[in-house]
């Protein structure tokens, strides 16, 4: 499976958790309703500082997802270390 579609699956369902709609994530996230619309739909990759502000949106942690999808690459965020 796609890193697109991984990702999508995963705001999907985090969404759906916690009974929000797509408008309130994009609101949350400040990304467009359409564009998260698209990056549900497994569309497109998000670029990082998006992928990052949902994350956030989402309360989704960052090392879970990136083990999830099996991304292996360390980036340190504050005093963080998060795998992608």
């Amino acid at each position: 499976m796609k890193l697109k579609h991984k990702f999508a699956k995963t705001i999907f369902y985090a969404r759906s958790e916690q009974k929000l709609t797509q408008a309130q994530v994009a609101e949350n996230a400040d990304i467009s309703v359409r564009g998260y619309q698209r990056l549900e739909k497994g569309e497109y990759e998000p670029r990082l500082p998006t992928a990052l502000k949902l994350m956030i949106a989402l309360q989704i942690n960052p090392n879970e997802f990136a083990e999830e999808v099996g991304i292996d690459v360390p980036v340190s965020i504050g005093s963080e270390t998060v795998r992608f």
